[in-house]
Parts: structure tokens; C-alpha cells; sequence
């Protein structure tokens, strides 16, 4: 059994009317004959493809009655179910997929299961309403005039996205009307490692053209080693659910209801023998050209820290505002969750609280150890507590950082814990003054001091939070008006109550260059959580070595590890949007905490728009940099989300009119004011959720963050914030949406370009597509596509 490079599993639902293509996550159910009842409508992203029955010449008068509409309804993919047993990488997958036939008449069709070039099969077996069914396989050229007589008759060519891959052929009769059809496949398959880092990829993108939501999707996945220790378990698609159970067997899951996934599951983990150190380091790399830059992540994991390790004792001091403002809910929920922050010390750590409101008020005078004794007296200090008074910030902090640095020792790490609602009130009320106060108690410490701040409401100053977390390598959280303090403040204190490694530093020989690492400064690293390290590197030596210190238990620690940094490497291409990602965050943090330069907006505005990173910002930024750069206003990145006065699109491939140029300057007015705030507000919703949406940038662990960091951003006011950018990424290529018609981001400016012109669905358009298979995973996004690639613009109409 070779060795194969992946076996993602396709899940889409595929039916015709007349040919238009539907696809759910699932198998490809191709049905033959489609009841007069149902039309199918359109995949999204797509623009409608709806194609209606043709209708004879029109007779003379008397004309007959009109047609009656035909309803839009789509099969169901109503549930899917994944279970895959992973053992000495050698993984089993169990899917369950359960249809419905919405029509009221009985179909019948072909499933289909592609299978992704390079990939090989062991056992594949599949039942069909609990009857077992025997599945043809067709290899890549005989697959691939299906694929092309779907793309024909469909008039979409989604499916060239595996043009070159084989499929399993299964005939499914009969598809009941008004029934469910249960589907179940199991295949097994030879995970792909390199180095010793294993991957596992399942394919839930094939739903981004699904027209409804998966109602419940469940992924649950065991990985058990038996040959050594399992480090780093990483998802840079999907925020999952990670449980150990020891050092040699993982447990993963993924739980959504009404989802519509709009990329694949990729799973990562890396494998030590069992002799392994107490931390991993892991590396996993991009690097589409020899002569381009590569991208890498590194993953620094604690693995499984057992039971049989005593914690790190830890010197913590909560300060949390108990002012006028904090009255109702939000006092008592800050109340709660100090309560289980001080449950949740370690018997060796020491704390101290700090209530603060126009004066702040220490529960001990020092630091003292977390026995049950001081943990009652504590508890029974936060029932007493009342909101009243004003806002005393710098005295809270100052009173925080002297308890600290009267006996903090590099022999345990020290934390701040601030909570606050409001701005400073009493004392000094400078961000300068309060900033550096705090720095020059934290400086006299002999310890480093990490201030973590969580800002609640929307009246909080985050530029102050901000610019402390940034001077104490910590990070700021923001609890919005619609989430639960209690509930955010003790999920991120679970993460950060065990330290293992403090003082992180890594350095990488090997490659010719590394370069433009994020973060910048390395966070501690956690038990059960992991540092994620993204970067740049020039071609040099293949193997690189890698050398992390920190301060374990009082002692200074020193790990060593060999990882692979190849010339070329097409896999992992979500690394180089991960990376642009945490630049973006950083920059974007530079601008806002020190002000503007016309080199960091011009760097934020080339990433955004080239790997889909819009907020409200970095939209106006975008806007402001095509306008300045002469790009044609039906070319540009935001057209496709205009309307006009009627609320529809503006024609994408008619040059653009006077109401177009209103539409574009009354945007840009909107992104102006936008940017104002970003640069300008330091409180208020607008400075808050730009806090909110910049520290997940910063800090995102994989691209499910990014999701929230745009969200986070956007206030209920006009704009971008509304989805006026409606863009996709395909093999690292950003397509912008004008009206049907699909733009490579780098085929904007089309002046001085050789332009190769395609009729969709010619003879050229197929034979050039078989000669140039590399276009086909681009030129899938639609039938109108314009895609640049080495120089010449491909013109799809």
C-alpha cells in the first residue's frame, strides 16, 4: 500500500435542471431526470444560474396560458456525521449523510465521490439506506469527461476544480419523494507526514456553493501513536475541541448546527518518540516558487503535561473596577468570574485582589499564598463588594504592580489580571502619565510582569488597554454589551492559570533568511494551549535547526530541533493568509497606537485586499489606493457590492457611468469617516470593536479567527460593514465579485496586459483547460473570469 498524499472527502450534492449545478457538502448525487415541480437555484457564492425550460415559438393568437412560475427548492443535505480512527497514521473515515427529496416525485441518479490526484484508496465501501453498494472507479481521463459533460450542461464550471482527479461511481435508485436518503462511506487511507508532522484534511468546502446551511455537522476524530508522543494537534481552518488523554492518543471534535463551511478541515500533529522533550517545536511550510519568498508556521506545544507535574507556582494579583458603572449584571458577573479565577489557583501559587473604585482597596496587603483559608477570606471579600464611586485607574495599577514587585522572583511568572468598564476618572487621567507609572514600578521588578486587561462595555478606553498589553507582551480581550463577563473572563484565565515555559525566544539557521516574524515578541506558552509563530524565509539550506529557550520552573531551558524548509512546497497554502493576517493585526496596532505612516498604509492596503482582510479600515485604505493607483472603476475590488438608485448592480462590464462615480465617492465618504475613528477614538463602540477586531488579527491562531476579527469590527453603521467586498480565495488567488463577473486581484489594472480570450464552454475553452490544468482550480470560480497568471490576463466570457 504506497504511501498517499491526501484522500480529501468530497461532500456535495449535485442536481440538474436542465443542468444548473447545486452542490452541498456531501457525495455527488447526479440526478437524471428532474420533476417538473423543481428548480434548482444557484450556488453561492455564484450569481444566479437559473436556467429556465426553453420555450417554443410563440403561436398565433389566441396565445395559450401563460406557464405557472416553478417553485425553487433545493435537496437537503439535512445532516453529516464524521468519525475517523487515526492509528500509526493509518486513518479510518466513517461519514454519514442523510439527503431529502423535497419534490413530489421519485428521482434517481449517480453519486459520485471524487478523489483528489496523487491520493489512493485501500478500502472503500459505502451503504445506501442501509443496503451495501459496489462503487466503479474511474480513473483521472475517463472521470474527467464527466466532469466536462457536467460543466457543459450546467453552464458552470465548478467541478473543474477536479479535473484532474479520479471518482468512484455509485447508481442510486430510487430517491423517494418527500424521503430521506441515508448515505454511509468508509474509506481508509496512509496520512501524509513530512518530518513529523502528520496532516489530515477532510473536505467540507465544497458547501460554499450549497444554497442552505448543513443543519448539524459533527466531526469527532481519535488519534492514538503508539511509537511515541503526540505534541502539537493544530487546526488552522476550524476552531475544534482538543482533549488529551495522556501523551499517546488525542481526541478531536467539531459541533455546528446550521452551517455553511467555506473551507476544507485541515488537521495537523506532530509526533515525538517517547523520550521527547517537555516542549515541540513543529514547523509546517509554503513556498509556491524557488525564487519567490516561502512562508512558514511554527508551532510550540507543551503536549500533554501530566498530572504527575506539579504547576509552575505563579504570582497573580486580580484588580477589577467595582466603580458607579459596573452596577446591575455587569458587577455581578465580574464578581463570578473573580471568584473562579481565585478557585482556580494552584496550591502554590500566591494572589492578591485589588477592588478599585475612587480609591483602590487590597483584600490582603501582599501576596499570599492560595490556601483554602485565603481563598474563602477572598471569596467572601468579592460578596461584599458594591458598584459606586468614580475611577481610579492609576492608583489600582500602581497598588497592583508595587504588591508584585516587592516580591516577584524570575523563579515565577508574574500577572496583573485588570478588569475595568470606564475611563480614568480619579488621579491622573493621561494615557502618558498612567503609562509611565506603570512602567517604572514594572521596571523595578525583578520579574517580568505581564498585564493582561479585559475592557467590558463600550466606554471603556481600549487605546489606554492596548498600550498597557502592548508594553507587557500581554493582550487585551473585550467583553461587548451582548456577551457574558463571567463566561469570557474565566474561559481566558483557564488558558493562561498554568505557564510552562516563560521568556520564549527561537531562533532558525538554516535558511538563507528569516524574516518578518509575528509576533514579534513571544508570548509565555500555557498548559493544554500552544504559541503559533508565522514568518518569511529565502531559500538555503533544506534542513534548518531550530533552538527555543525559556525559564522552566526557575530554570533557564534550552530545546533543540530539525525541521524541513524546502525550495518548493505547494502544500499548506493556508499559511501565506495566516501570516498576512498577523501582519496586517500587527501594523494595523502601530498605526492606531502611534500614529500614521505612509508606508504601514500602504503595506496594510496590498495585503488586505490581496488576501481578503477587510474592516472598515483597511477597506477606506483599499479604496484610497485604487483610486490613487488609476484603476478603472468596473475593475475595482469594491464595484461588485455598488447599487444604484433602483438597488441594482452596476453593469461590471460596461464602463463605468456618472452614477457609478456618485456611488464610488458616496462610498468613499463612508470609509473616510470609518478610518477617522479608527485612528482618532480611543473609546466608544467604534474604538472598541477596532480593538476587538486588531488583537484578533495579531493574534489569530488560524483563519476561523480572521472570521471574527471582521466581524468584531464592523459597528451597525454603513459601509463595508454591510458586505460591500464580495471576494473568494482559490489556490492563494483573491477573486473580486463585480456583478457575473469574477476579477483576479491582480488582473485589476488590465492596461498593458496580453489577454487571452475563452468562450465558456467551446471546444478552445475545454482543450485549453486539459493543456493547462493549473488554470482549472482558478477558472472554476465561474463562467465570467478574468485571471491573471505569468503575465497574460485569461478572459473568460
Amino acid at each position: 500500500m504506497e504511501l498517499m498524499k491526501r484522500l480529501p472527502v468530497i461532500l456535495a450534492l449535485t442536481v440538474f435542471a436542465l443542468c444548473p449545478l447545486i452542490m452541498q457538502a456531501g457525495g455527488l448525487i447526479i440526478v437524471d431526470k428532474v420533476p417538473s415541480d423543481v428548480v434548482w437555484p444557484p450556488r453561492h457564492p455564484h450569481p444566479p444560474i437559473i436556467i429556465h425550460p426553453p420555450h417554443p415559438p410563440m403561436p398565433p393568437r389566441p396565445w395559450p396560458r401563460p406557464r405557472p412560475v416553478q417553485r425553487l427548492m433545493p435537496l437537503e443535505l439535512r445532516s453529516q456525521n464524521v468519525k475517523v480512527e487515526v492509528k500509526e497514521q493509518v486513518a479510518t473515515t466513517n461519514i454519514r449523510q442523510v439527503f431529502f427529496n423535497p419534490s413530489h416525485q421519485r428521482l434517481e441518479g449517480t453519486f459520485i465521490f471524487p478523489i483528489p490526484r496523487g491520493a489512493q484508496i485501500d478500502k472503500f465501501s459505502m451503504e445506501v439506506n442501509g443496503k451495501m453498494q459496489e462503487a466503479e472507479l474511474l480513473d483521472a481521463k475517463k472521470a474527467r469527461k464527466i466532469y466536462e459533460d457536467i460543466v457543459r450542461r450546467a453552464k458552470d464550471p465548478a467541478l473543474f476544480e477536479y479535473a484532474q482527479q479520479g471518482l468512484f461511481k455509485v447508481r442510486i435508485f430510487p430517491i423517494e419523494p418527500r424521503k430521506e436518503k441515508e448515505v454511509k462511506i468508509k474509506y481508509t487511507e496512509i496520512l501524509p507526514k513530512d518530518g513529523n508532522m502528520v496532516r489530515y484534511l477532510y473536505h467540507l468546502n465544497l458547501a460554499k456553493y450549497s444554497t442552505r446551511p448543513i443543519k448539524d455537522l459533527s466531526v469527532k476524530m481519535e488519534i492514538e501513536s503508539e511509537a511515541g508522543e503526540i505534541k502539537s494537534v493544530y487546526s488552522p481552518s476550524h476552531e475544534v475541541e482538543i482533549k488529551r488523554h495522556g501523551k499517546q492518543r488525542v481526541v478531536v471534535g467539531l459541533e455546528e448546527e446550521n452551517l455553511k463551511p467555506d473551507s476544507d478541515l485541515q488537521l495537523y500533529y506532530s509526533l515525538r518518540g517517547k523520550d521527547g522533550g517537555d516542549v515541540d517545536v513543529a514547523a509546517i511550510t509554503h513556498k509556491e516558487d524557488e525564487d519567490e519568498s516561502g512562508y512558514f508556521t511554527l508551532l510550540v506545544s507543551p503536549g500533554a503535561w501530566g498530572a504527575d507535574r506539579a504547576p509552575m507556582p505563579k504570582d497573580v494579583v486580580f484588580v477589577f473596577d467595582s466603580s458607579g458603572s459596573m452596577r446591575g449584571n455587569k458587577i455581578e458577573q465580574a464578581k463570578k468570574a473573580m471568584e473562579f479565577c481565585v478557585d482556580s489557583l494552584n496550591p502554590g501559587d500566591r494572589f492578591e485582589i485589588v477592588r478599585f473604585s475612587t480609591e483602590a482597596e487590597p483584600v490582603f496587603g501582599n501576596l499570599t499564598k492560595a490556601d483554602a483559608k485565603a481563598k474563602k477570606r477572598a471569596t467572601k471579600f468579592l460578596g461584599s463588594v458594591r458598584a459606586i464611586g468614580g475611577t481610579a485607574i492609576e492608583e489600582a495599577l500602581g497598588t497592583a504592580s508595587e504588591i508584585l514587585a516587592e516580591k516577584a522572583s524570575k523563579d515565577r511568572p508574574a500577572q496583573i489580571i485588570f478588569l475595568t468598564d470606564g475611563q480614568p476618572t480619579i488621579g491622573a487621567i493621561k494615557e502618558d502619565v498612567i503609562i509611565n507609572g506603570l512602567q517604572k514600578e514594572l521596571e523595578e521588578a525583578k520579574a517580568k510582569i505581564r498585564v493582561f486587561c479585559f475592557g467590558i462595555g463600550t466606554n471603556v478606553n481600549a487605546h489606554l488597554l492596548d498600550k498597557i498589553t502592548d508594553k507587557t507582551n500581554a493582550v487585551s480581550q473585550y467583553v461587548l454589551p451582548e456577551e457574558n463577563i463571567e463566561t469570557k473572563v474565566s474561559r481566558f484565565y483557564s488558558k493562561i492559570s498554568e505557564p510552562v515555559l516563560t521568556g520564549l525566544e527561537i531562533k532558525i539557521k538554516g535558511p538563507e533568511r528569516v524574516h518578518k516574524l509575528y509576533p514579534k515578541e513571544l508570548p509565555d506558552l500555557f498548559k493544554g494551549d500552544q504559541v503559533v509563530v508565522t514568518g518569511r524565509y529565502e531559500s538555503g539550506k533544506k534542513e534548518a535547526n531550530i533552538t527555543l529557550t525559556g525559564s522552566m520552573m526557575g530554570k533557564d531551558r534550552t530545546f533543540s530541533y530539525k525541521a524541513n524548509f524546502p525550495k518548493t512546497n505547494g502544500d499548506n497554502d493556508f499559511i501565506p493568509r495566516l501570516w498576512a493576517t498577523r501582519r496586517v493585526g500587527y501594523l494595523l496596532e502601530e498605526i492606531r497606537l502611534r500614529g500614521e505612516k505612509k508606508e504601514l498604509k500602504e503595506e496594510v492596503a496590498r495585503l488586505a485586499r490581496k488576501y481578503n482582510i477587510v474592516t472598515p479600515y483597511t477597506s477606506y485604505l483599499i479604496l484610497e489606493d485604487e483610486a490613487r493607483d488609476g484603476v478603472a472603476l468596473n475593475r475595482r475590488s469594491h464595484f461588485g457590492g455598488l447599487r444604484d438608485e433602483s438597488g441594482a448592480r452596476f453593469d461590471a462590464e460596461a464602463p463605468a457611468d456618472s452614477a457609478a462615480s456618485e456611488a464610488f465617492d458616496s462610498l468613499i465618504v463612508a470609509e473616510k469617516e470609518e478610518a477617522r475613528k479608527f485612528s482618532e477614538e480611543k473609546s466608544g463602540e467604534s474604538a472598541v470593536r477596532v480593538a476587538s477586531s486588531g488583537s484578533d488579527l495579531k493574534n489569530a491562531k488560524g483563519l476561523a479567527d480572521l472570521g471574527k476579527a471582521v466581524n468584531s469590527s464592523y459597528s451597525k453603521g454603513p459601509g463595508l460593514a454591510n458586505g460591500t467586498i464580495q471576494s473568494i480565495i482559490i489556490g492563494g488567488k483573491t477573486f473580486h465579485r463585480n456583478g457575473d463577473l469574477w476579477i483576479d486581484d491582480e488582473a485589476r489594472d488590465d492596461k498593458d496586459k496580453e489577454i487571452k480570450e475563452l468562450e465558456f464552454g467551446s471546444k478552445e475553452y475545454f482543450d485549453f483547460l486539459a493543456a493547462n490544468p493549473k488554470l482549472c482550480r482558478w477558472l472554476s470560480v465561474g463562467n465570467k473570469v478574468d485571471c491573471l497568471e505569468n503575465g497574460k490576463i485569461y478572459r473568460v466570457r
